[in-house]
This record gives structure tokens, sequence and C-alpha cells, in this order.
């Protein structure tokens, strides 16, 4: 059982999950590694995921980890998600596209779960952790601005005779977040800070995911608050929006005009923002014929677009779960504010933790709102973090608590 005690083990799985996927997909782009992992994240989750069983329980059993409502949430949630799935693939005509639609459920539930138990297991306080994840998004960063093509993007020149085995500019976008979240999470020093945020947003504008720049953002915003005073807080916003336009200014003019989040400014469409409408404008239709259950996979049938044609948005619970399915979610976007709000930190190390779910929440909420499907997988790791603060918080301050008769944070 030696190997359920190397606590460890979880940091080592996250650096693999984004800066190992980061790194794996860019060799194979740039011709440097032949693809023998497929995707990479799914083979990866499917190596830990019993690893993080044998810690989650074994913390469960020693008292370090006490389960509390939003623990609930999520088990409700991946269990009801994949019961839609089961029982329409059960009922439904034997179609290949059956078979694919419930293969995605199965995966993207794996994936989530994954996410979940490495949320309730890494560790953050190490101060090697810390060093590899600041190292680790300047590599990230610095690939993106040295392999930018003709369109003024990241660019990899994919000489592999499956493209498809390279990751896409979005999936490249989300390790750099999710590691910049960290790595500013960890960082005191507020000029440090400072050029760790323009460092990454630079890397996510020449990457060219718009939704992940733009969340980007809005997550910086709310990190910022939490983590300085006001007086700093707004210091800082002005110095970094004025860092940011000098920043354009001396970025070369072709690389600005081609890029795709300029298209977007500069023109007020694209043709992906006009193909989610058309997407976002299917699943309405379809929510209004079938209010109740939804119609599970409806639009992989009816659009011939495969299991990717699915509304872009958080519309897509309520299409494939129906109403039951899409409150769950509303319901745990809620209690996670809720939660974060009435968060209560004294130590440093709690402060770090903190910063990691304002971090991820502020991310990962609104795009699932508006950019993203129902079971994109970084809703795992931010439900994980965010259980994982409550519990932190109502360990530490149950004494205080116990007086008013019930704990802000109760999963009683």
């Amino acid at each position: 059982m030696r190997i359920v005690k190397n606590l460890k083990i979880p940091g080592f799985a996250f650096l693999l999950f984004f800066p190992g996927f980061f790194a794996y997909h860019s060799l194979v782009g740039l011709g440097y590694l032949t693809p023998f992992l497929g995707g990479f994240f799914r083979p990866i989750a499917i190596i830990f995921l019993p690893i993080f069983v044998l810690l989650f329980f074994r913390r469960l059993n020693d008292g370090s980890i006490v389960l509390n409502r939003l623990d609930c949430f999520f088990v409700v949630i991946f269990i009801y998600s994949g019961f839609v799935g089961l029982i329409n693939y059960a009922l439904g005509s034997g179609l290949e596209i059956e078979a694919e639609l419930l293969e995605s459920t199965i995966s993207r539930l794996t994936l989530n779960l994954a996410m979940y138990w490495l949320a309730r297991t890494v560790g953050y306080e190490s101060h090697k952790h810390k060093k590899i994840i600041i190292f680790s998004l300047l590599i990230m960063c610095g690939v993106a601005f040295f392999n930018i093509g003709q369109s003024g993007i990241f660019y990899l020149a994919v000489d592999v005779a499956d493209q498809d085995s390279v990751a896409g500019y979005q999936s490249f976008a989300r390790s750099i977040v999710v590691v910049a979240i960290f790595a500013l999470a960890v960082t005191k020093s507020i000029p440090f800070f400072l050029v760790l945020s323009i460092i990454s947003l630079a890397g996510l504008f020449v990457n060219g995911a718009r939704s992940e720049l733009i969340g980007f953002v809005v997550s910086l915003f709310f990190v910022v608050f939490y983590k300085f005073n006001i007086k700093k807080s707004l210091f800082g916003l002005i110095l970094l929006i004025s860092s940011l336009l000098v920043l354009i200014n001396i970025v070369p003019s072709e690389i600005i005009e081609g890029n795709r989040f300029m298209e977007l400014l500069y023109e007020g469409k694209s043709s992906s923002v006009m193909a989610r409408s058309e997407l976002s404008d299917a699943a309405i239709v379809t929510i209004v014929e079938n209010p109740l259950l939804g119609d599970y996979g409806s639009y992989a049938l009816a659009t011939g677009g495969g299991v990717g044609s699915y509304a872009h948005n958080l519309l897509s619970a309520w299409v494939d779960l129906g109403v039951f399915g899409f409150i769950l979610y509303v319901a745990s976007f809620l209690f996670m504010g809720l939660a974060i709000f009435n968060a209560q930190t004294k130590e440093k190390d709690e402060d770090v933790l903190l910063n990691i779910v304002v971090g991820l929440f502020f991310f990962t909420i609104p795009l699932m709102l508006l950019s993203k499907d129902y079971g994109y997988l970084l809703f795992g790791l931010t439900i994980g973090f965010v259980a994982r603060m409550i519990d932190v918080s109502r360990r530490k301050y149950s004494v205080q608590l116990r007086p008013q008769g019930c704990s802000k944070f109760s999963a009683k």
C-alpha cells in the first residue's frame, strides 16, 4: 500500500493532466513525438482513477476528508447523467450514432470524476510544486509565442498521418488557464503576479481561444479582488490594463490583425460565433418541444453534425438531461457561489486554496453558462476544489459556528 501513502502522486497527476498535456501535443504537432496516447487526457485519467479512489477513501477513513452537500451534488449529477445516457441507449434503435453518444457521455463523466478526485486530493503547499507550476506556465506561453503562424495565432505545423491526434487550440488554452490560476494563487509578490498575469493573457491571446481568454480575464478580476485589498486591487487592475495596452502596441501588427479575437472585435461576428448561435437556437426549439425530459442526443440525430453538435452553453444540460438535470447544475453553481462568498480564511495555505477556488469558479462557471457544454471537464475540478474549501472552512470554524445551531457550511 506504499502507493496509497504517497500523497505526492496527485501533484504528479496534475502536472501530467495540464502541463504534460500541453507538452505531449506540442511535441506531436512539431513532429518530435509519435502519437501513442490518443488524446492523452483520457488514458491518463483512466490510469490515475484507481489511485485517486484509494487516496480519496483512505482520507475519508482517517477523517482528513469529510463529505459535504457539494460532494452530494456532484454524486447526484454524476449518477443521473450516467443513468440518462444508459436508458436512452437501451431504449434506442441500435444506431451507430447512439453508441457514439453513450461513449461521449461515459468519457465526459470519467474525465469529470478524475478531475473531482484530483481536486479533493492534490497538494498545493509544496514549494517545489509551486516552482514547477510557475516554470510550466512560462514554458507553455513561450511555446505559444514562438510558434505563431501566418494567421497570427499559435500554430503547430502538424506533420503526422492522423492530424486529429493533435489537440485543438481550446485544449491548449485550457492547460494554460488552469496552470495560470494555480501559479497566480501561490504568488505573493504583486509585481511578479502582474508579470505572470500579462504573460498568461498574452499566451492565451496568441493561442486564439476567445472564450478561454475572456473567461480568464473575468477570473483574473475576481482573483485580484480576493487576493489583495481594495486599494492594491484597483492599483493592480489599472497597472494590468496599462501594461496590456502597451503590449498591444509593441506586438507586430500582422499578429494583432490576424488574430481570431481581433476578428470578433473588428467585424462583430465570426463563423464560429454564428455556428454556435444556430446550435443554441436548435436547443431552444428542442426544449420548447420537450420541456420536462429534454431529448437526449437529438442534436446529433437531427443536424447530422455528430455528437459535438450540442449547444455550447448550459442549455445542453436541459436538452440531454431534461429540466431536472438543468436545475441540478444551476443549483450546484449557486451553492458554490454562496460557499465562496461565505468563505473565511486566516492562514497562508487556506488563502492559496481560496484563490484557486475563486480562479476556477469565475473561469469555469461563466464558460459553462455561455460557451461550453454541461460535460466540460473543468466542472469536476471546480466543484471538487470548492467542496474541499467548504471542508477546510467548516473544520476550522466549527467551534465558533456551533453556538449558532448549524454551520453555514454544514453538510447535514
